[in-house]
């Protein structure tokens, strides 16, 4: 088994095999890694608006979260990285009596320079017609960018912003 020094970062998974000696009668100091990754998710009431500065709860990975949306009505915090599902809701008015709840299922996306990439992150904005010109061009115009219905890169560089990596 391996001996623990005073001062040690230990990843989570050599803790949970218990294989780790310390020496009685001495303080140690541990610091358990638990990787997490960031999400973003912007949130639209049924008619496309923003649910600007609404409270939120996210549940993912055997945790809750707590915030508020930003202006644009976005949700970005950081969730364990092995959850695969989450629940949102978002209140729907300022007393919170009624929720917009969505279940969302959590993977990796594709690179952004790729086509599988460019269209993830336009469907994740609300951009899910079946032609990715079209709507390309739609995300462009919403966001002052050249509706040319290419990928370039300054249309890459906002999709990232907004979507993620």
């Amino acid at each position: 088994m391996p001996e623990a020094e005073e001062s040690q970062n230990v990843t989570r998974a050599e803790l949970e095999k218990g294989d780790l000696q310390v020496e009685t009668g001495k303080a140690y100091h541990f610091v358990v890694e638990n990787p997490t990754r960031l999400i973003r998710v912007l949130a639209e009431d049924e008619n496309g608006q923003a649910l600007a500065g609404r409270k939120f709860t996210l549940k993912a990975g055997g945790q809750t979260f707590e915030g508020t949306t930003t202006d644009a009505g976005l949700v970005e915090l950081k969730i364990p990285s092995d959850a695969t599902e989450a629940s949102l809701e978002v209140d729907a008015d300022d007393g919170g009596k009624e929720k917009h709840e969505w279940t969302l299922k959590l993977g990796k996306l594709p690179p952004a320079d790729t086509a599988a990439g460019v269209r993830e992150r336009l469907k994740n904005l609300g951009y899910g017609s079946d032609n990715l010109q079209l709507d390309l061009r739609q995300f462009q115009e919403d966001h002052d960018l050249p509706a040319t219905g290419a990928s370039d890169g300054a249309t890459v560089q906002k999709l990232v912003e907004l979507a993620g990596s």
